[in-house]
């Protein structure tokens, strides 16, 4: 039977909450096994990083030890984006900048402005860094034909790209950079395997983020937006972590997870009569804002085929949650 909710008032009881710090048993469970799966594929793909704690499938694990690995990540990063090693350059003048200082052999790239074109075949870790103007505005653009990379690890950073990417098996770290793909050109993001973080960032594309093939994701503070279909399409047992995103379709689901596990906490799902949909799958909702449609066409949640679903707390009306096959579970507020 479809359940349908009332409005719930917005900022006064939400406060910021850790994807750890959480109460329900399904929760907090998955979320330890999301941060253990992605930590530990992310940072074995880095050839020189150690990760402090391995942890089977199924294992308990400490906070302090999750804490451990992402301080180790922490570390990574900052020699990803370090000054130090860094080639600079500059597409003003020359737009083709870029592919002539990989074909040199440079994988740590600095560029001051231009638009630059990336059409260079590559292996191994790249980190490409944009400049950011006095006004905070991003300076340099890439384009190109497509990027198709292969168990790389790849670092981006203030930057405006017209085309999407594709990693197989390697580790992706997006910050600050705007995706506006063309709905004829594809997903934003698709990661088929291995591990990607993303921060801040624009994913706008067709779908905006697709990941499949056991790949797990950690986003936050991202705008994720499908053009003509989903914001998200998730298969293959993939795992995502989420918080503090917003998520909105010109298509008729707003998400679309089969066969895989998903996280949502404190993201904005927009646009009403929309589908949030799943099947095979496990997703949990903590404190989420879900824009309603009216009583007469709702916005769906829907939890088929052996799915398990968990919404607790957040802002949301006139949302249907129905379930088919017979085999979906449902838990609301804590009921």
């Amino acid at each position: 039977m479809p359940i349908c909710h009332p409005p719930k008032e917005l900022g006064s009881k939400m406060k910021p909450q850790s994807l750890l710090q959480t109460s329900n048993p399904f929760r907090s469970r998955n979320v330890v096994l999301f941060l253990l799966s992605i930590l530990g594929s992310a940072v074995s793909n880095h050839t020189a990083a150690q990760v402090p704690h391995i942890f089977e499938s199924g294992a308990a694990a400490r906070a302090s030890q999750v804490n451990d690995n992402f301080a180790h990540l922490a570390i990574l990063l900052r020699e990803l984006r370090g000054q130090s090693g860094q080639h600079v350059i500059d597409c003003t003048t020359n737009p083709n900048a870029l592919d002539e200082a990989v074909a040199k052999g440079h994988s740590r790239i600095r560029i001051n402005g231009g638009i630059c074109t990336f059409n260079s075949i590559w292996a191994g870790d790249l980190s490409i860094i944009g400049n950011i103007n006095d006004g905070d505005t991003r300076s340099v653009s890439l384009v190109s034909d497509g990027y198709r990379f292969d168990g790389v690890t790849l670092y981006l950073e203030n930057l405006t790209m017209a085309q999407g990417i594709s990693n197989r098996n390697g580790l992706t770290i997006v910050q600050n950079v705007a995706f506006d793909v063309a709905a004829t050109d594809g997903p934003a993001l698709n990661i088929a395997g291995g591990s990607a973080f993303i921060d801040d960032s624009l994913l706008k594309g067709k779908p905006a983020l697709l990941l499949s093939e056991s790949a797990n994701a950690r986003v936050e503070r991202c705008t994720i937006e499908g053009t003509t279909s989903n914001a998200l399409s998730m298969t293959g047992t993939s795992y995502l972590l989420s918080q503090d995103n917003t998520y909105s379709t010109g298509g008729r689901d707003v998400f679309n997870i089969d066969s895989s596990h998903a996280s949502f906490s404190q993201d904005v799902f927009s646009g009403a009569n929309k589908t949030l949909y799943m099947a095979h799958s496990q997703v949990s909702f903590t404190d989420p804002v879900i824009l309603g449609g009216t009583l007469e066409q709702p916005t769906r949640i829907e939890a088929n085929i052996n799915s398990e679903l968990v919404l607790g707390g957040g802002t949301y009306a006139n949302i249907d949650i129905s379930t088919f096959g017979g085999l979906g579970k449902v838990e609301v507020g804590g009921e």
